[in-house]
């Protein structure tokens, strides 16, 4: 061991279902459609500078355009335009026309311009008559006649709606009289936009339709007053994964044409183009995933047996803290650990589930939440078990359209729970936790394939949260799931929390693209983070009393306080004075303070009992808590919390020896609706907070670095501490710090480990960044 001294700075969770069926391998993926720009998107710029604005519309990444009347210098001269075309790397995939050019004396000019031009599809864009009762007949009749003169010659013909398509009409919409009056070649071009704005569900009107939506206009259009959105694809409230699902599968759409007939906040019709664009290129990479994957997002594979490790053969083997002053940490640490190897689980036989994983020990099922930060102690143990696998049983039972169930039966694989967490319900879409877990798994792990595998499946379970989208609010339903008996249930409508964690997602997401090399990606994420940010901060957030509230039943924003308010915080929603004035609330000895912090509900509210979602604390809100405080620069207060946790949690240990689901708030004592021996989540206190807070040790494996808060006086520190590197390779390091009078005096400690290092040690004046060279043991 090397001894050195260095001098401090001053420191210091559809109906249930069981397993999707496996993929067939043997059959390709279908193609997507291709994706065109309809031209009237931009017919400003092209009436100024027409070669200019389809250069840049093709350096978009667009590879057909749709004309509709606009040909700048070139109208009547259609092998030159096919030319400048064919130059820019453009094709055709067709024309909205009027009845005006298909007339006796100007369909044969129609058909051979375009017929030049290479175009298949020749559409009606527009007639009154569509949602006329006087006229229908008569626009049916002249639709019928176009379309046998049009397919005659070599073109297939159709009809785009608006709005008004969708009104009643004869029991059934106009759209439908349509429809079920043209032949089955007859073209319906829905506009998904046109349609959403009617109230109308784009993707219904795909199905209904089999093999006739074979070009369709994406549009981001709402009906009015929707707040929280903007004519922007994937800014808007359209389910676009379902739609390119249904369009792909049923609607044998070959042309995706996006087409923007609104410039929100003054943008440019370009710029508004390229943002829908980006929109539309991030759903459909989400989608193309799928379909590489056989219909899956996640590329799982079937169980393969894994022994599980015993604690007495390799306790040994595990990280040993060191704490002189506190023996009792050490005590509770390893306890927590022998029940934890206990919860170490393999896959029943013929149950779905692909990889071993800790079993919380609530019921036969498996829980979202609870694994996700059972992995966040269990990443210490990774070279032993990988605790973060486990999640791969969630990914595995992924449904089509993105969705992660909150909850899966352990032995059949059965989606969620009739009546309380059915697919598709606030019930089984809250507390999105998984990429969180991801994301502290890489610290220690630097496994950057596994994010690579994750990643997809990640984007997807995120645009599922569309489904508990609430447009008249803005925000994102949310019911008892999210906190069982909390007193807020009886009139919420919309937690706090879970609208905050969609811009705590998005946030993820972006570190996760940027880990990946996706900048396009992180760009789309973080800008619709800060949009819904913004968002949230006007419509939850109440200047008078300085705290986020969620929304109730009655239309209005609660009066109600708990410690949902303080996801925001990890979410980056608040400013700096926001966050001061939500620690205020966390440090009011009436409220948040407790003896033993922090209550989730606070003690000073109505409802208030101390015992489980009605002021219990609890292990994963303290480390949201926490955390959040950290991402603001208020390490001091994060570490005061943290301690205050594990030095509760350890005296309940020394009362009980165990340790428990939730705790009392107003002196060290179980839960008194808490199950036993619940290392779940509660892990978190007796391993990651003794590594991370009383000892102060970080790892960030991706950069081999080892960040080191060594706050405590008594000797102190960590051996055997392994960690991944980028280069594939584990390292085992050792820091002990030995024994101080005081903070300023010398820091002395010993270190040894496998592989050089990067040490930085964090104090109150600042950083010292070493680099240790040691010894191979």
């Amino acid at each position: 061991m090397r001894i050195i001294t260095l001098c401090l700075l001053t420191f210091f969770c559809a109906s249930t279902q069981a397993a999707n069926p496996p993929r067939d391998e043997t059959v390709p993926p279908p193609d997507l459609p291709a994706i065109g720009i309809q031209l009237w998107s931009v017919r400003e710029d092209l009436s100024r500078d027409f070669e200019g604005t389809l250069s840049a519309l093709a350096d978009m990444g667009f590879a057909v355009v749709e004309f509709a009347g606009e040909f700048g210098p070139y109208a009547g001269r259609g092998r030159e335009l096919r030319s400048l075309l064919d130059r820019l790397g453009l094709k055709v995939s067709g024309a909205h026309i009027g009845f005006n050019n298909v007339t006796a004396g100007t369909i044969e000019e129609t058909a051979g311009f375009y017929r030049a031009l290479g175009a298949e599809y020749l559409i009606v864009g527009w007639d009154p008559r569509g949602w006329n009762t006087d006229g229908i007949d008569a626009l049916i009749t002249d639709l019928t006649r176009t379309h046998r003169q049009l397919e005659a010659r070599g073109f297939r013909f159709g009809y785009h709606n608006h709005a008004g398509e969708m009104s009643p009409f004869a029991d059934t919409t106009f759209w439908d009289y349509i429809a079920t009056n043209t032949s089955d070649t007859f073209v319906l071009q829905q506009d998904v936009g046109w349609t959403t704005a009617a109230g109308d569900d784009p993707v219904a009107r795909v199905m209904q339709y089999p093999g006739r939506t074979l070009t369709t206009h994406y549009k981001a259009h709402f009906p009015d007053a929707i707040p929280n959105a903007r004519p922007i694809i994937g800014e808007d409230v359209i389910d676009w994964l379902s739609l390119i699902h249904a369009n792909v599968s049923t609607g044998g759409t070959r042309w995706i044409i996006l087409e923007q007939e609104a410039y929100p906040d003054g943008m440019r019709p370009l710029a508004a183009v390229r943002a829908s664009k980006a929109g539309l290129d991030h759903y459909l990479a989400i989608y193309r995933t799928r379909l590489e994957n056989g219909g899956h997002f996640f590329p799982a594979e079937p169980y393969r047996p894994k022994p599980l490790p015993a604690f007495s053969r390799v306790r040994d083997q595990l990280p040993r803290p060191v704490f002189a002053r506190r023996p009792d940490y050490i005590e509770f640490y390893y306890r927590a650990w022998e029940i934890g190897f206990e919860r170490f689980t393999q896959p029943a036989t013929g149950s779905p589930l692909v990889k071993n994983f800790i079993d919380e020990a609530f019921n036969e099922n498996i829980f979202l939440w609870d694994m996700s930060f059972s992995t966040m102690w269990g990443n210490y143990a990774h070279h032993l078990f990988p605790a973060i696998e486990g999640l791969d049983n969630f990914y595995a039972l992924q449904m089509p359209n993105g969705e992660i169930v909150r909850e899966i039966g352990e032995g059949n694989g059965r989606l969620g729970v009739k009546g309380w967490s059915e697919p598709g319900t606030p019930g089984s879409l809250n507390h999105p936790m998984l990429p969180w877990a991801e994301l502290r798994a890489y610290r220690i792990t630097a496994d950057r394939e596994r994010l690579a595998r994750t990643y997809p499946t990640l984007r997807a379970y995120r645009e599922s949260y569309r489904q508990i989208y609430h447009p008249a609010t803005g925000l994102y339903l949310t019911d008892k799931a999210a906190m069982d008996d909390s007193p807020r249930n009886d009139v919420l409508l919309a937690g706090v929390d879970v609208s905050a964690q969609m811009a705590l997602f998005d946030r993820w997401l972006a570190e996760m693209a940027d880990i990946l090399n996706k900048p396009a990606d992180a760009d789309f994420y973080r800008r619709r983070a800060a949009r819904y940010s913004d968002y949230l901060n006007r419509k939850l957030w109440d200047a008078q009393s300085g705290f986020y509230y969620d929304w109730g039943k009655n239309g209005k924003r609660m009066t109600m306080r708990t410690i949902a308010a303080f996801w925001p915080m990890l979410g980056g929603i608040p400013s700096a004075t926001q966050v001061e004035r939500l620690i205020r609330h966390l440090n009011d000895e009436k409220s948040f303070n407790t003896a033993h912090r922090v209550p989730t509900h606070p003690k000073d509210e109505a409802g208030y009992s101390g015992d489980y979602w009605a002021g219990a604390v609890w292990a994963p809100t303290n480390t949201m808590v926490i955390s959040g405080l950290e991402k603001y620069g208020h390490r001091d207060l994060a570490h005061e919390i943290a301690l205050n946790h594990l030095n509760a949690t350890t005296e309940v240990y020394k009362q009980t020896g165990t340790a428990w689901e939730n705790y009392f708030p107003e002196k060290p004592l179980r839960g008194r609706k808490a199950k036993p021996d619940f290392v779940g989540w509660s892990g978190l206190a007796p391993i990651t907070y003794l590594i991370e807070y009383a000892i102060g040790i970080r790892i960030d494996a991706p950069n081999n670095t080892i960040h080191w808060w060594p706050r405590e006086l008594g000797r102190h520190g960590i051996e055997n501490l392994r960690y991944r590197t980028a280069s594939g390779r584990w390292n085992k390091i050792s820091l002990v710090a030995a024994a101080r009078k005081h903070s300023d005096a010398a820091l002395r400690f010993s270190t040894a480990c496998e592989q050089s290092f990067n040490l930085v040690l964090h104090g109150k004046s600042g950083t010292e960044k070493h680099t240790i060279h040691c010894t191979h043991h």
